[in-house]
């Protein structure tokens, strides 16, 4: 199985790293959309080639190459179930005889981006396009398309988790998942973009102490999470979390003995989407510095195996040299509220190391 098929946001980077991709350093030069409420920075290998209506188009030389890609954001209106969506993009490449190669969900500013990749020949060059939708509840959302030729693909999504890593509102407030059934949000166009606080090291560690609950995972590694996500650990080693109808299995590792958290879920998440029917829904999430300065990151699939369905997941916290690795394997679907529990923990929680 080809593993580069089935990265995840955080595995991307890694494995793109290790191919030689490069990642390249944003230029501080910010697109900020007022009808979409959304902002992110440019790479100076971006050319913004301006806007029609709805659709905003950029050029984009790929990096190390004689290469292009082209992003093309569209405001769009969609309101319908996610999975409508995700149909109608089936239906489309169907009708265009393009090849999906998968469709999956990444969670981007707390809400899920839903994506669909495909492979097709455009005026005899082979190439892929990745069509993306923020599933918010504003009324108008953000749509993408990234196309770039097969041989170069790996290094223009590269460029655009980049940029997605970058994206903010412009009135410093997180969006709402979408929700058909509840009238949509509609925000007075902005383009003031508020500033990034920051607060000194000592105020953060003074605050953070205060607000941290301590499980201990090993003689030597403590797991210092939010006190408001209740953790415990059975008998047998497994790990209970409140609100989870299922006990989770747990690692606890070190890098210089062990591989490392990222390759243990490149390997586990090729093992396990190589069983699933299909296209399993998908959400991901990677933390470079979560709430608690640690790196985390999680991964969501659920489908169907051998006819029958199945929720996967696996997720990490590591401070660079000791890791925590959690995985959860059943047949019901996680509902949003386990889905929010679950990124808590990875997105509130770090390792402590006695000395």
């Amino acid at each position: 199985m080809n593993y580069m098929k089935l990265r995840t946001s955080f595995v991307a980077a890694m494995a793109l790293l290790c191919l030689g991709v490069p990642v390249l350093a944003l230029a501080q030069t910010p697109y900020t959309n007022p009808k979409l409420g959304l902002t992110f920075q440019l790479p100076a290998t971006w050319a913004n080639l301006g806007k029609k209506k709805d659709v905003t188009q950029f050029k984009i030389t790929l990096e190390g190459t004689t290469q292009t890609a082209m992003l093309t954001l569209v405001e769009t209106a969609f309101r319908s179930d996610a999975d409508v969506f995700q149909t109608v993009q089936l239906r489309a490449s169907e009708q265009l005889k393009r090849t999906v190669e998968k469709q999956w969900q990444q969670e981007v500013l707390g809400v899920p981006m839903l994506y669909t990749l495909t492979a097709y020949s455009d005026k005899g060059q082979e190439v892929k396009t990745l069509t993306g939708l923020l599933y918010s509840s504003s009324q108008t959302k953000m749509l993408i398309r990234l196309t770039a030729p097969i041989g170069y693909f790996e290094v223009a999504e590269a460029q655009w988790n980049t940029v997605l890593e970058s994206l903010r509102t412009n009135d410093g407030t997180l969006p709402e998942s979408e929700n058909p059934d509840k009238p949509a949000q509609v925000k007075k166009p902005t383009e003031k973009v508020p500033p990034v606080l920051r607060m000194d090291e000592e105020t953060e560690a003074k605050q953070n102490s205060q607000k941290i609950s301590a499980l201990k995972l090993s003689e030597k590694v403590t797991l210092a999470h939010d006190p408001a996500i209740n953790l415990s650990i059975e008998e047998g080693g497994i790990l209970k979390i409140e609100g989870i109808s299922m006990s989770a299995s747990f690692t606890v590792g070190d890098t210089a003995s062990q591989r490392t958290p990222q390759s243990f879920l490149a390997v586990e998440i090729a093992n396990r989407l190589a069983k699933f029917e299909g296209f399993p829904k998908r959400r991901d999430a990677f933390f470079a510095k979560n709430e608690f300065g640690a790196e985390a990151s999680w991964t969501s699939r659920f489908g169907k195996v051998a006819g029958q369905d199945k929720q996967e997941f696996l997720g990490y916290i590591t401070n660079g040299t000791e890791f925590f690795i959690v995985t959860i394997s059943r047949e019901k679907e996680f509902s949003e509220g386990e889905m929010k529990t679950l990124s808590r923990v990875f997105k509130r929680s770090k390792l402590q190391v006695a000395q």
